[in-house]
């Protein structure tokens, strides 16, 4: 069963600190940045820690045979001394924090040139972690082409299987998504997403820094990075950041956006050749419109290139209140946090309001004020100056989503807030795909019912892993008031306003002409190109 806990932030060698803060100024500048593919978040991780996920049944239920063998002739495994292993395989889990390092004994083969195994977890903070440490279970890494460096699959303390994502272990995937690795300095470098874990079916692992193993002899580097924030949302729209990064680190740069960004290598990519610079320290920033905004980061070496990366999301809120409407009370049957945590979905009563610019968009205000037990959690309305809200756009009935928006909520890891895979990709070229992969939810006019799919509304809690999105919800419903009726769904789109979004689903207030936009007219959505 999961538990409600804090997760605590692992100590970080931080460069020298601003002393007054620094201001990151909102970038309009999107080229070469991607919203990401709803494909790869049927790879994505849900809510549990490495304890938790090690006391329950064994993962490793769906073990694979690999072509991809250590070699049967190596009866001469020696050690060549004492290497340092960079751990980001277990990382999915919410108790192992990334860039942790630890040593580790490295042995290779006399007669198998280019072969290396070691055991990741006969000792260091996982085994700590776990309580128990794994001396059997040996990473094996072929390098005999240091520009194609693979992994055989492996199962991590006899629970957890783990294979490297490359067509040598049987992944029916070409070299360009292939997740081989290099040799190079005396060190072995994974990219992200290079690995993937079984935990209810295969996920995406290496996530942060991917993974590394420095053989004997080779600088030990330190690139780690952490972006903080204590809160979704702050007074006047304005959030204040702490950047703590590695000694090893040369530089630091950041984009600020408005809309949400994933933190893919491509993404991370434009960071370093368009971002600003910005100290580690203190730093703030400033949404400029409503809704979720993205804070990209990567820490760079002496060379240029990109060595770690995060991504933290914050909230803009530019809803007045006046451009809404009450409807009365609803009904509520929360599946989100009884999901993620493991409890019983609820059903309680709530305020529903809905949009008089926009009818089918509705807010449930202050959500889980009437919750018997995440009720006393709640924010006060007061602390940020406004109130908290559960965003539902239903304007398209087969084509439900529940906007990112803070819940004011201060439940069991610190501040929260809501997001959608269907939200991710609605006015993107994206969209049919997501609607074809059952991201949306439905709005049945004769119940006056929304609907969402299971596990496709997520979760982001500032206190765990510094408030990553991740899937986890059941049976989640809101029934509108009687008021709202067949009419909540807006059919006559006549008189609807009209918006304007670009290809990344981000508001464009005034569009400019030769620009290629998505328009919304009420239920209608199209893409054109503006005269």
């Amino acid at each position: 069963m999961k538990k409600f806990y804090t997760l605590s932030l692992m100590t970080l060698a931080a460069a020298s600190m601003s002393a007054s803060g620094h201001v990151l100024e909102l970038s309009a500048n999107t080229t070469g940045l991607s919203v990401g593919s709803p494909a790869t978040e049927v790879m994505s991780q849900g809510r549990i820690s490495l304890t938790e996920a090690a006391a329950s049944v064994s993962n490793a239920s769906s073990r694979r045979s690999s072509k991809a063998k250590a070699p049967e002739t190596a009866s001469d495994w020696t050690s060549i001394g004492e290497g340092t292993y960079l751990e980001d395989l277990l990382t999915i889990f919410s108790d192992v924090e990334p860039n942790q390092m630890w040593k580790v004994d490295v042995e290779t083969s006399a007669s198998n040139p280019g072969w290396y195994r070691f055991l990741p977890y006969a000792s260091g903070p996982v085994a700590d972690l776990i309580g128990r440490s794994d001396t059997e279970n040996y990473i094996y890494l072929n390098a005999s082409d240091p520009n194609k460096v693979y992994g055989l699959d492996f199962d991590a303390f006899g629970s957890f299987s783990i294979s490297n994502y490359v067509p040598e272990t049987e992944w029916d995937i070409d070299a360009s998504e292939a997740g081989y690795g290099i040799l190079a300095d005396n060190c072995i470098t994974f990219p992200t997403h290079s690995w993937v874990i079984y935990n209810s079916g295969w996920k995406y692992t290496t996530n942060n820094t991917g993974m590394k193993l420095y053989l004997p002899g080779a600088e030990v580097v330190d690139y780690s990075l952490k972006v903080t924030s204590t809160t979704w949302c702050g007074t006047d729209n304005e959030i204040k950041y702490n950047i703590y990064a590695g000694s090893s680190v040369a530089a630091i740069k950041a984009i600020l956006l408005a809309g949400e960004y994933p933190m893919t290598d491509g993404n991370a990519s434009v960071v370093a050749n368009q971002g600003q610079q910005i100290p580690a320290g203190n730093i703030s920033v400033k949404a400029d419109q409503h809704g979720i905004h993205s804070l990209l980061v990567v820490a760079l070496d002496a060379n240029g290139k990109v060595q770690s990366k995060e991504v933290s999301y914050f909230f803009g809120d530019f809803e007045s209140d006046d451009n809404w409407k009450s409807l009365g009370t609803g009904q509520f049957t929360e599946g989100i946090y009884a999901a993620n945590y493991d409890t019983e979905n609820e059903t309680f009563d709530v305020e529903v309001q809905e949009s008089k610019t926009q009818p089918g968009r509705y807010r449930i205000v202050n959500p889980y004020s009437n919750h018997s037990i995440l009720g006393d959690g709640t924010l006060a309305a007061t602390e940020h100056g406004h109130a908290h809200y559960i965003y539902i756009d239903a304007t398209v009935a087969d084509r439900v989503f529940v906007e990112a928006s803070p819940i004011g909520l201060d439940g069991p890891s610190g501040h929260a807030a809501v997001n959608s895979y269907g939200a991710k990709y609605a006015g993107t070229e994206a969209e049919e795909e997501a609607k074809a992969l059952g991201f949306y939810g439905t709005y049945d006019a004769d119940t006056r019912t929304i609907s969402y799919p299971d596990n496709k509304i997520l979760l982001g809690e500032k206190g765990y892993q510094n408030g990553v999105f991740l899937a986890g919800n059941s049976d989640t419903k809101l029934v509108l008031p009687e008021i709202a009726g067949v009419d909540g769904i807006a059919v006559d789109n006549t008189n609807a306003p009209v918006e304007y979004y670009n290809l990344q689903g981000v508001r464009v207030s005034n569009p400019a002409a030769g620009q290629l936009v998505i328009k919304r007219q009420g239920s209608e959505v199209t893409k054109m190109i503006v005269r």
